[in-house]
């Protein structure tokens, strides 16, 4: 249901549809050119120290795979929809395209240094729930058939971009990291 000014459903609907392709493929640019912006990112911030450090470089990996996995969410759910695929084509396909940035948000044991990160606080505050998040809503496609609507998956998605760029805005130091992490 979308809303309408004047013209026909046709019309809104044709406009809706490349509107949401065009903002899908901007994100995926945005995500794809998101690693070259790497060597600017912080190693870690200590949140609170010798319990709650921040991995940054890793958090914005695992941002940039989050942000891949909702704009195959994204396609994946309209082009069934507008293809009108078969529930079992639609399933394989999506979770296919979804291997890859699932496998990239899976939380790693141990990091660089060697040292558990199941110690750090930050991964029990962050990585687990948005792996968790991530698990449940590949578990509910598989078991239940896709329940989250489009409108769902971009409100979601608009989150995770504004938190990339409210981090974004504390790694140049035009906010203080506290706030983001508020």
């Amino acid at each position: 249901r979308f809303l309408r000014q004047g013209g026909d459903a046709n019309s809104t609907t044709t406009t809706t549809v490349i509107l949401l392709w065009i903002s899908q493929a901007v994100n995926l640019l945005l995500s794809i050119h998101a690693s070259s912006l790497l060597p600017q990112v912080p190693h870690c911030t200590a949140i609170i120290p010798n319990w709650v450090v921040a991995p940054h470089k890793e958090a914005f990996r695992r941002t940039i795979s989050c942000m891949q996995y909702l704009i195959v969410r994204v396609m994946c759910k309209h082009i069934t929809q507008l293809c009108k695929l078969p529930d079992a084509v639609a399933l394989y396909g999506t979770l296919l395209a979804l291997a890859i940035p699932y496998y990239r948000l899976m939380p790693l044991i141990r990091n660089n240094n060697n040292s558990s990160v199941l110690r750090n606080g930050n991964t029990w505050i962050f990585v687990m729930p948005i792996f968790g998040g991530v698990s449940g809503d590949l578990y509910q496609f598989c078991a239940w058939g896709d329940a989250s609507s489009v409108a769902q998956l971009l409100q979601i998605q608009l989150v995770g971009l504004l938190l990339a760029f409210g981090f974004t805005l504390a790694f140049r130091n035009y906010l203080p990291m506290p706030f983001v992490y508020a």
